[in-house]
């Protein structure tokens, strides 16, 4: 509002004035600010009028210690009226202040209101730039919040799981996934970002409608996002065949594959030796599993998430990450 723009030197120059305790100090404050509103394109008339707004006052009053003032006229609580400004609205205080006489009725609001009991307090709508850039910043994040995969797993060997509810969990009969792939643990992150995520339900290897994460323990920065409606423990299956004969079904077996003869150089000589060193490449984390969205079937709400998770983990080749799949229709 324009009101602001011109109250702010007045503010401003109320407040040298209240810091100032001589008033030499005062001079040569308010001549140093003036330059500084000149340098802002105000004009000179709002510079004077806030000049001496600010030298009517005495430092005394501004600081608050007018004592005679509050004994004879005790002030009563203020209440603010918080309104989104927009240019098209009506002067809210001249409508206040022509209504006042309405709170003056009844000796319960006579009692409670006086003429500046209530006053506007404007807010800035959001704009394009609110929307792109937050405005709090956020500490840094521990170094334990930090680790990926290799101290998440650290932390599921020392049961530092801290609800019993909700989190990742391997079954109680130990199958060949839970045994030896699977993350026992409440949050995860990727290496991409410094964040850690909460699991909000009970994962399991027999849930279903899951989202989940491998890590490549070799390759650190590497790591994949997928879905199934299965349960994991048929996926994985999946997985783990498609990895041991070199199918490229999807973004991790092909990875694989593609190292097969490097970094990923597999022991394919039995089903339990296949198992034994393959942990040592991989583990599997489950994240989320997805709730049914109206008007979407269960396999298009399980790919809405995926393709959520995987812009959140910043996995997808545009990060490089090694996830095609960013955007679906």
């Amino acid at each position: 509002p324009a009101h602001i723009c011109k109250n702010i030197p007045i503010g401003v120059m109320k407040r040298i004035r209240r810091n100032c305790s001589e008033d030499a100090d005062f001079t040569l404050a308010k001549t140093e600010y003036s330059q500084y509103l000149r340098h802002r394109q105000y004009s000179e008339d709002v510079i004077q009028e806030a000049i001496e707004s600010a030298t009517q006052c005495t430092r005394e009053s501004l600081l608050g210690v007018d004592k005679a003032s509050s004994s004879s006229n005790p002030i009563k609580k203020q209440y603010p009226i918080v309104i989104k400004f927009n240019q098209k609205l009506p002067l809210m205080s001249k409508i206040i202040r022509d209504n006042l006489h309405i709170l003056e009725l009844t000796s319960e609001t006579k009692e409670m209101f006086n003429c500046k009991s209530l006053f506007v307090s404007y807010k800035m709508e959001k704009n394009l730039k609110s929307l792109i850039c937050k405005n709090k910043y956020t500490n840094k994040l521990s170094v334990a919040r930090n680790q990926v995969v290799s101290n998440v797993e650290e932390n599921a060997d020392s049961n530092t799981i801290t609800n019993i509810n909700h989190g990742c969990f391997k079954c109680p009969k130990l199958c060949t996934l839970c045994k030896n792939f699977m993350i026992e643990s409440n949050s995860f992150t990727s290496p991409n970002i410094n964040r850690q995520f909460l699991i909000k339900s009970r994962l399991t290897c027999d849930t279903q409608n899951i989202i989940y994460v491998i890590y490549d323990k070799i390759c650190e920065k590497i790591f994949y996002v997928g879905y199934t409606g299965d349960t994991m423990k048929v996926r994985w299956a999946n997985h783990k065949s498609h990895i041991k004969y070199g199918k490229k079904s999807c973004e991790m077996s092909t990875h694989f594959t593609k190292h097969s003869t490097g970094l990923h150089k597999l022991d394919k000589s039995t089903t339990t030796a296949f198992t034994a060193s393959l942990k040592n490449h991989l583990s599997i984390i489950l994240i989320e599993c997805v709730d049914p969205i109206p008007g979407k079937s269960m396999k298009e709400a399980c790919e809405i998430r995926e393709t959520y998770w995987q812009g959140a983990l910043k996995a997808t080749r545009l990060f490089g990450g090694i996830n095609k799949r960013t955007n679906r229709n």
